[in-house]
């Protein structure tokens, strides 16, 4: 069972239970890998936080299905109702 996870870094066994939870779901995305991360923090000038950024770079960048996507959009992706006029994300 995960506790608090950290704001500062993942803790390795909860790390490990991500993955093995991703793993199994069809629908996860691939990571992305730490260089992307990096890159998509440089290209929108924007620190991603921890855990979210060792997740989207070690676990899984999203899900394929569910309405919509269960809350788990790959990092690039503007969610469908985010509407015109709003500022970028």
């Amino acid at each position: 069972m995960m506790t608090g996870m950290s704001t500062e870094v993942c803790d390795p066994a909860e790390l490990a239970t991500l993955r093995e939870i991703f793993a199994s779901r069809p629908e996860a995305l691939p990571p992305i890998g730490s260089d992307a991360v990096r890159s998509f923090e440089a290209e929108h000038g924007v620190l991603l936080p921890e855990p979210y950024r060792t997740f989207v770079a070690e676990v899984c960048d999203g899900l394929r299905a569910g309405p919509p996507y269960y809350g788990l959009l790959p990092l690039a992706q503007t969610p469908q109702d985010w509407g015109s006029g709003r500022p970028e994300r």
